[in-house]
């Protein structure tokens, strides 16, 4: 008896510890380093390349952040309106669809439009478009008639239109979620008078804006931190030239390309001076002299070059943070005569639940809004057609080209011994992440994450490159090999990006109808601990394991942080494709991507059914919690 109730209470000091080494270690190095390094402050100086950058960056983030909210809209106002098969299996998608790795993304859509390079082609040979008006535009076209081809122009607008794009059906699940949550959330009272207003459209327009908002900045920061869409064709924002910066000490410039291929780590400042013609994009960002750490000048170069983005980083994600708080908050308050009778309360605030803010409070259906069901029956219908046809566009298309420009045969013994050491790799670290996010999660339930879920979030807010850069400095030295070229190097990095999403999911148990359910545990006279161990944990333990394969999953796909601080034991899968994307036509990317989309689906559809699972089992107890005043 005395062991089970001591080990919940152990757990705290040992997540605490994790997430020390994770996310405020690194912290306090870049501040550190931001404080006290002089080549750091010299070089914060504002320059026109810097702001250049940075508003290129800004801008690309922002085109995706819109084009992801339009493609959310009809998935977000089936799932948030309807209780239905179709929603049900929209609601199930999207977590896959979300956690399928970038790089599959960003290579299937190019290889989109190396199929449509004959099609194209001829079609703009047909009807005569001006060559140098597509020119222009970054579209080459070279032939005549039948024998016209269309290529992009590495980038060229129309080359940044695509990677845009591609960033878009990456990440248009989560302002999806936002917009199916908000009307979850919504008093069910208006939605009946705007039933029988025939106003239904219109008010739930006005009841997702916030979300829709909210999910557009959450777009904005993640496409901020990518640059494995942009780095194929050398597109130059913020996150490539941090890579730049770090790997050879100067901006990407046409001597130093952002398309050569580069490994993990840091190559040599230079220290001679540019030729003339290069004076301005190819200047080191900073020069070396004898005796100095070359690579503590390259950590340097690259955080001072990422901070102006960070800063705006951390104000967008503050905004997003206040505006999620503020909004559960108000939530609460107008849903609290339902008893939380909902399964979406189940958990509200993690993001992983994703899945089950979906299925939410749209479940309370109108005993009134008959006709009027029947009056938009038409457009529910399109709603649906038009949510799975954003599904196939956004996944199935990248899929199905990288299929049909696969050039040999299939064999899967093959592709197994090809790349399954290193996706056995990758999982191995990527499953050691998971299990320390469960433990965490397990731990929040003994204690209420407060400021260190702020700490967690920060960390995360940083980036995966910069923190890769942080742990780098902090453990590249001889007598920690065993951290800085094994597994714990990658686990730190990959908790310190995720770790945030196993406290969100435990805080979810420090909600209303939870309170309840340990407050009648503690009249009862149990401790923390013994609340924690025997009265939450059997109710929530599939939302702390599904949250932990969340992490599992993130972990297994995350581009950044893996290619920067990749250890050589045991060797990874993305630093293999972050190679191989450069070749346009490379089967084995081909073969390596679709494998690892596989697993990362079958992974997340675990998350999903043990989310769902979770709510069955929680379901039923909290609903009798709902009744009992505070």
């Amino acid at each position: 008896m005395t062991r089970r109730l001591r080990l919940p209470s152990v757990l705290p000091l040992l997540a605490g510890l994790l997430l020390g080494v994770s996310s405020a270690v690194p912290l306090g190095w870049l501040l550190w380093q931001i404080a006290t390094e002089p080549s750091t402050l010299q070089l914060l100086h504002p320059s026109a390349i810097r702001w250049d950058i940075l508003a290129r960056t800004c801008g690309y983030s922002a085109a995706a952040a819109v084009v992801a909210t339009l493609l959310a809209l009809p998935a977000g106002l089936l799932i948030g309106r309807r209780r239905s098969k179709l929603a049900g299996l929209a609601a199930f998608l999207l977590p896959l669809t979300l956690l399928l790795p970038s790089l599959m993304y960003a290579y299937g859509w190019a290889q989109f439009f190396r199929l449509m390079t004959e099609p194209m082609g001829r079609w703009l040979a047909a009807i005569d478009v001006s060559r140098p008006w597509l020119a222009g535009l970054g579209v080459s076209l070279v032939g005549q008639g039948a024998d016209a081809r269309m290529y992009l122009t590495n980038a060229g607008p129309a080359d940044v239109a695509r990677c845009i794009w591609s960033l878009a059906t990456w990440l248009w699940p989560i302002p999806a979620a936002a917009i199916a949550w908000a009307l979850g959330r919504a008093d069910p009272a208006v939605r009946q008078q705007a039933q029988l207003d025939g106003a239904t459209w219109r008010v739930a327009l006005r009841q997702i804006l916030p979300a829709a908002m909210i999910g557009m900045l959450a777009v904005w920061v993640l496409a901020s931190q990518e640059f494995a869409v942009y780095e194929p064709t050398g597109v130059s924002v913020v996150a490539t030239e941090v890579r730049m910066v770090f790997e050879t000490g100067s901006f990407s410039s046409g001597s130093n390309p952002i398309t050569a291929p580069m490994g993990g780590g840091f190559s040599a400042i230079s220290s001679e001076a540019p030729p003339p013609s290069l004076a301005v994009t190819q200047t080191p960002v900073v020069a070396i002299a004898d005796g100095q750490d070359v690579q503590q000048l390259a950590a340097a170069a690259a955080v001072a070059t990422g901070v102006p983005m960070l800063l705006l980083t951390v104000v967008v994600g503050a905004i997003v943070v206040f505006a999620c708080r503020r909004w559960s908050a108000e939530g609460d308050e107008i849903h609290e005569q339902e008893a939380w009778s909902a399964p979406a309360s189940i958990p509200r605030s993690s993001f992983f639940v994703l899945h089950s803010s979906f299925r939410s409070r749209s479940d309370v259906t109108s005993t009134t809004g008959g006709g009027d069901k029947r009056r938009n029956g038409v457009g529910w219908n399109f709603l649906a057609v038009a949510a799975f046809a954003v599904i196939a566009l956004t996944v199935g298309i990248p899929i199905v080209s990288m299929i049909l420009r696969h050039q040999r045969s299939f064999h899967p013994v093959m592709i197994w011994q090809q790349s399954g050491e290193l996706v056995a790799g990758s999982f191995l670290i990527a499953a050691l992440a998971g299990m320390a996010a469960v433990v965490v999660g397990v731990a929040a339930l003994v204690r209420k994450p407060r400021w260190i879920l702020l700490l967690a979030i920060s960390s995360f807010l940083v980036g995966g490159q910069l923190l890769a850069i942080a742990l780098i400095r902090l453990y590249n030295r001889p007598h920690l090999g065993w951290i800085y070229n094994a597994p714990p190097v990658m686990v730190m990095a990959y908790l310190g990006r995720f770790g945030w999403l196993a406290l969100l999911t435990a805080g979810a148990t420090w909600s209303r109808p939870w309170r309840l359910l340990r407050q009648q545990a503690q009249l009862d006279g149990a401790s923390a601990a013994g609340i924690a161990a025997r009265v939450v944990l059997p109710l929530a333990w599939p939302l702390i394991l599904g949250a932990g394969v969340l992490v599992l999953v993130l972990s297994l796909t995350e581009v950044p942080a893996t290619v920067l601080a990749a250890p050589f034991r045991p060797p990874q899968i993305i630093p293999m494709l972050m190679t191989w994307v450069h070749t346009l036509e490379s089967d084995p990317m081909i073969e390596s991507s679709l494998l690892l989309a596989a697993v990362a689906m079958a992974l997340s559809a675990v998350g999903v059914v043990l989310v769902r699972f979770g709510r069955r089992v929680a379901q039923p107890r909290l609903l009798d919690m709902g009744g009992i005043d505070e």
